[in-house]
């Protein structure tokens, strides 16, 4: 398997689980070294709920930091959404997960919905839409 969709992969599993356990998704990052581990990326962050717009940014930029100084493969910042295409009426909950390689940036996302305390997923899918763009950060944290 490409070493980039294992990488998604197990972003999306961890995010299934912390949805399915906690109902919400503070964002977190992981890098994957040049010897193929994959590790989750802390960062000291001083308040009890930070803003998750402001860890994700903050995940993001040690992510590029330690991609031009590490020698990280790459690097994943996951974060709950909610997002619509130009198609969808209404915005949909989805985990996006922004892969961050050392020359270049792909999205993907994973809809999904919560029925009676269980979640259900969707595909995994590579979206090339702007982080900012018609997706938002969820408040279902």
């Amino acid at each position: 398997m490409d070493e980039r969709l294992r990488l998604i992969q197990i972003v999306a599993e961890q995010a299934q689980y912390l949805l399915r356990e906690t109902g919400g998704l503070l964002p977190f990052a992981v890098v994957l070294n040049n010897d193929g581990d994959v590790r989750q990326l802390m960062i000291d962050w001083q308040e009890e709920h930070p803003n998750a717009k402001e860890l994700a940014t903050a995940l993001e930029a040690v992510v590029k930091v330690r991609l031009r100084f590490d020698s990280i493969l790459g690097g994943v910042v996951c974060v709950d959404v909610l997002y619509r295409t130009d198609k969808q009426a209404t915005k949909q909950d989805a985990i996006q997960m922004k892969l961050l390689l050392p020359q270049e940036t792909e999205y993907y996302f994973q809809s999904y919905v919560a029925a009676d305390k269980s979640f259900v997923f969707g595909d995994i899918l590579r979206d090339d839409m702007a982080w900012d763009g018609l997706s938002e950060l969820a408040d279902n944290v």
